[in-house]
C-alpha cells in the first residue's frame, strides 16, 4: 500500500483531498509542546506524539516518504523522524534558529532558513554535512525549490524581498521586492513561476521564474470592506492547480476567501 504524507508547520494545515488506495499521515508541528503529532488522515485519529527538540516549526517530507524532517527553532537542531518507526532517528546541525526548509525532487540536499543569521543552509540529507551557506535578506522564512533543482526561492521577512539561489553556483542571482512579511515561496508543478505570499501586505505575488519579475498580484480582501485577511502562507496544491491560503488577524478565526486577481 501506497504512503502518503502531508505535513503542516504549527497546529494549522489543510488536507485538499483523500488520496485514492493510500494511507495518508499529517504530522503537525506543535511549537510550544515541542512535539510533532502524527495524524491518520482517514479517520483523523491521533496515531502518535513524537518528542522533539525545542520549538518546532517548519515540517517537510523526503520526496520517497520515508522521513520527515523537522526545524527545531530554539534547539538550533533539524530533527530526523522515520515514518515508519514513527521516532526521531537523527539529527542535523541546521544553523542557528532554523525555520521553514525545503528539500530538492530528488530529495539528496535541504535547503534551510535561519533566522538569526540572516543566511540559507545547504546541507546533505544524508551525511549531514553542510555545503554551504549563502547570505540572504533579515529574517529569512519561506523556501521553495524548483521541479528541476536549479533554483531555490528564499523569502526575507523584514526585507520584504524573494532572493533567488543558483543551486549550482549557490550564489544570489535576484532580489525580488514583494510585499511586507513574505512567508512562504512555492513554484509552479511546471516551475514557470513562483508564488509568494506575503503576511502583513495580504497577497501573492506570482513571479516569472525566467524573467525573475513580479507577473501579478493576488490579493486577499473581504469585499466591500477594509482588508481583513493576511496571507499567512499556508498552502496546497492539488492537481497543479488549487492553492490555498490560510490568513487571519490574531484572535480571529481562520477563514477561506476567494482571491480577487487585480
Amino acid at each position: 500500500m501506497k504512503r502518503s504524507i502531508l505535513t503542516a508547520a504549527t497546529v494549522a494545515l489543510f488536507s485538499l483531498a483523500p488520496v485514492p488506495a493510500s494511507a495518508l499521515q499529517i504530522y503537525v508541528s506543535n511549537e510550544k509542546d515541542n512535539t510533532v503529532t502524527v495524524i491518520d488522515g482517514t479517520t483523523l485519529e491521533v496515531i502518535k506524539t513524537i518528542p522533539t527538540a525545542r520549538r518546532p516549526r517548519g515540517i517537510i517530507a523526503s520526496p520517497d516518504g520515508k522521513e520527515v524532517y523537522v526545524a527545531a527553532g530554539d534547539g538550533d537542531i533539524m530533527d530526523v523522524i522515520d515514518t515508519k518507526k514513527l521516532e526521531v532517528v537523527r539529527q542535523l546541525d541546521s544553523g542557528p534558529d532554523p525555520e521553514l526548509m525545503a528539500v530538492d525532487p530528488k530529495g539528496g540536499i535541504l535547503y534551510i532558513a535561519n533566522e538569526d543569521d540572516s543566511m540559507v543552509t545547504v546541507m546533505d540529507t544524508a551525511a549531514g554535512d553542510v555545503l554551504a551557506e549563502i547570505p540572504v535578506g533579515v529574517e529569512p522564512e519561506g523556501m521553495g525549490v524548483s521541479p528541476d533543482s536549479k533554483y531555490t526561492v528564499a523569502t526575507s521577512e523584514s526585507t520584504s524581498m524573494a532572493h533567488v539561489i543558483d543551486n549550482a553556483t549557490r550564489k544570489l542571482v535576484a532580489n525580488v521586492l514583494v510585499d511586507t512579511r513574505p512567508r512562504e515561496a512555492k513554484f509552479t508543478p511546471d516551475g514557470k513561476e513562483v508564488w509568494v505570499s506575503s503576511e502583513v501586505g495580504g497577497t501573492i505575488s506570482v513571479i516569472d521564474a525566467k524573467t525573475w519579475k513580479v507577473m501579478k498580484k493576488i490579493h486577499f480582501e473581504v469585499p466591500g470592506g477594509p482588508r481583513r485577511t493576511a496571507a499567512a502562507g499556508r498552502h496546497g496544491v492539488h492537481k497543479g492547480r488549487q492553492i490555498s491560503v490560510r490568513g487571519a488577524w490574531p484572535g480571529e478565526p481562520c477563514r477561506r476567501h476567494q482571491p480577487q486577481d487585480l
